[in-house]
């Protein structure tokens, strides 16, 4: 067996089978070795203290949306003294772990699958999730309010006078799917009716065009009045594409995005979103890293952030 999977089978890790754990602690017992928990794990001994983190992601260095988690957690990290090292996730789970093998802790940023999360939990070292909610594997998370958010904006959308509202899906990742749920529990409540767009597969701006394209060839118009999508890249082209169309925004059409990437208020028209805190999440993400690493039996967290919603051009009442 590798050290981290007797380690964490000596701790009694849930993640470790319960065959695994019987066997390392049969030999244990065998060859008369004792173990004691870190000094940090006893309630009122002083913390272990972290000098260096990985923040580690499989995006995009220059993502609008994960640079500003990356400039909280530098901040936060400068705060405290400890040096923070960016990484570049390589493709297969194997290549992953040993990148983080001399990791001290670890920030997992952004959706990575959970068998690379499982692998890399194994090491045995601190480690926060951040915008990745995997709640069964009992690891520390800092993530959005997805459900809530999107529930407020379909009800605030309600309220102006919109009863075809639809929303364009995303791949099934954690967070958007949480979003497609918020949807479909206001949807629910108001009596409204289900209006899902083409899931994208892909998060890019030109996933949004396509999948409007087909829907408005040929002169065709939506049937809906406004257009919730699972983030600002794909909102502000499905802006575009309504507007390639002969469509007005918001004459037309609302349109709401997800994140407060940049990008959203310099479009015309600028777009209405529910703003992410993301500089506030790199911060909290270390804070939770430095808690973990003192105390590493404690019970895994989640901190949710709610979002902000922020009203522009984009979106119109139509009472």
């Amino acid at each position: 067996m590798s050290v981290s999977t007797v380690s964490l089978a000596l701790r009694d890790a849930p993640q470790v089978a319960e065959g695994t754990r019987r066997r390392v602690h049969d030999v244990a017992a065998e060859l008369g070795y004792e173990y004691r928990p870190r000094r940090a794990s006893i309630p009122g001994a002083t913390s272990t203290r972290l000098t260096h983190l990985t923040f580690s992601t499989a995006v995009e260095p220059m993502d609008p949306f994960y640079t500003q988690i990356l400039a909280g957690a530098e901040s936060e990290c400068r705060r405290h003294g400890i040096e923070l090292y960016y990484n570049q996730m390589e493709q297969t789970a194997t290549q992953v772990v040993k990148q983080h093998e001399q990791a001290q802790a670890v920030l997992v940023v952004g959706t990575v699958d959970e068998d690379t999360v499982i692998h890399l939990q194994h090491l045995g070292k601190p480690m926060v999730l951040i915008d990745n909610n995997l709640p069964h594997l009992g690891i520390d998370r800092v993530l959005t309010e997805n459900v809530g958010s999107v529930y407020r904006t379909v009800i605030k959308l309600a309220a102006w006078g919109h009863a075809r509202i639809a929303f364009m899906r995303g791949r099934h990742v954690p967070s958007l799917q949480e979003r497609w749920q918020g949807y479909e529990a206001a949807i629910d409540r108001l009596g409204l009716e289900t209006i899902e767009l083409w899931r994208v597969e892909e998060i890019s701006r030109s996933a949004g065009r396509r999948s409007l394209e087909d829907l408005l060839a040929g002169g065709g118009r939506p049937d809906f009045s406004a257009l919730v999508c699972f983030n600002d890249a794909v909102a502000l082209e499905a802006i575009h594409t309504l507007q390639d169309h002969g469509l007005d925004v918001p004459g037309d059409v609302s349109v709401v995005g997800f994140d407060g990437i940049e990008i959203s208020q310099m479009i015309r028209p600028a777009l209405t979103t529910c703003q992410v805190q993301r500089t506030l999440m790199g911060r909290m993400s270390v804070r939770r890293l430095i808690e973990r690493a003192g105390d590493p039996m404690a019970p895994a967290q989640a901190q949710v952030l709610d979002t902000i919603f922020i009203e522009r051009a984009s979106t119109r009442s139509i009472t």
